[in-house]
C-alpha cells in the first residue's frame, strides 16, 4: 500500500480511495505497455474527454462519497466539498462535514489537502494533523493521473494513459444514470495491478467532465464519488490548498518527509 492511500484509507475511503490496497497501479512486463483496441465511437469520445480535461484549470463542486463494504454490506455516506487546481502541479482539497450511517447523520470535520508536494490530513474532531510529503519539491508531474491518485477521479484524463491500462467500453444508458451523462466502463488490462477490478465513469454530456465515478475492488467493496453543482475555471485562492499545520494548542501534529526510494 502506498503512503498516500494508507493515509486516506483511514477515513475517506474507509476504502479501506479511503483496507484496500493502493489504488496506485503497477505494471508487469510487456503486457502493460500494450494498448487495447476500442470502437471508433469510444476512440472519438476519449479524444473529446482528453480535450475537455486539457481545458480544465480549476474545479469546485459539492462532493458525496458512498462506501459499501462487500462482505458486511455496511453503508456510509459522506458529504462535503471538493476543489481542484490543474496546476502544474495539480492540487486538490476534499472536505467532509457530514456522515450518514444507517440513516443517522452526524457532523464531522475531515479534510484532505494536497498542495502538489505535501498531503495533509486534518481531523478536527480528534484534533490530529498529519502532513506527509508525497513527491520531491521540484517534481512538477501531475499526480492526478487515473490509477495513480488517491481519488479515482479522472480530471486529467489522457487517452494514451487510459488505453495503456484499461479495456474501455461505452455502456448503454440506464434509468439509474445521472441525468445527461455518458457511461464508460474501464477494466484493468492483464499485467496492470491495481485494487480496483472495475471503474465506471459517468461523464457530463456537455462538459465531458466526470460527474460520477464508481469503483469495485477485489473484496467487492464499492465506492461511489458524485460531483454536484460543479463550477469550473474560476479563481481558487491558494489558501484552499494550504497544508500548513493548524494554529492553536491541543493539536497532535506529525510531519512525515518523503522516504528515500519512494
Amino acid at each position: 500500500m502506498n503512503t498516500l492511500t494508507r493515509l486516506l484509507s483511514a477515513a475517506l475511503i474507509p476504502l479501506t480511495l479511503l483496507g484496500c490496497e493502493s489504488p496506485a497501479l503497477a505494471e508487469d512486463g510487456p503486457a502493460a505497455a500494450n494498448t487495447t483496441a476500442v470502437t471508433p465511437e469510444v476512440d472519438t469520445l476519449l479524444d473529446k474527454i482528453e480535450a475537455a480535461a486539457a481545458d480544465l484549470k480549476t474545479l469546485k463542486a459539492d462532493l458525496r462519497y458512498d462506501r459499501v463494504q462487500g462482505l458486511l454490506g455496511d453503508e456510509q455516506r459522506r458529504f462535503g466539498e471538493f476543489r481542484y487546481d490543474a496546476g502544474p502541479p495539480a492540487k486538490f482539497d476534499a472536505r467532509f462535514d457530514k456522515l450518514l450511517v444507517d440513516g443517522a447523520a452526524r457532523k464531522i470535520d475531515l479534510r484532505y489537502t494536497f498542495d502538489g508536494v505535501w498531503l495533509a490530513e486534518r481531523d478536527g474532531e480528534d484534533k490530529t494533523f498529519t502532513r506527509r510529503q508525497m513527491v520531491e519539491a521540484d517534481d512538477k508531474g501531475k499526480p492526478m493521473k487515473l490509477g495513480e491518485s488517491p481519488f479515482v477521479l479522472p480530471l486529467d484524463a489522457k487517452k494514451a494513459d487510459i488505453l495503456a491500462r484499461f479495456a474501455v467500453e461505452l455502456i448503454e444508458p440506464s434509468p439509474e444514470d445521472p441525468e445527461n451523462t455518458l457511461h464508460v466502463t474501464l477494466i484493468p488490462l492483464p499485467g496492470v495491478r491495481m485494487d480496483q477490478t472495475r471503474i465506471d465513469i459517468w461523464y457530463d454530456t456537455e462538459s465531458l467532465l466526470p460527474r460520477r465515478v464508481a469503483t469495485i475492488d477485489e473484496s467487492q467493496n464499492t465506492s461511489i464519488i458524485d460531483l454536484m453543482k460543479v463550477q469550473t475555471n474560476r479563481d481558487l485562492p491558494d489558501k484552499n490548498f494550504d497544508t500548513s499545520a493548524p494554529r492553536g494548542g491541543g493539536w497532535d501534529v506529525q510531519v512525515v518527509p518523503l522516504e528515500e526510494g519512494e
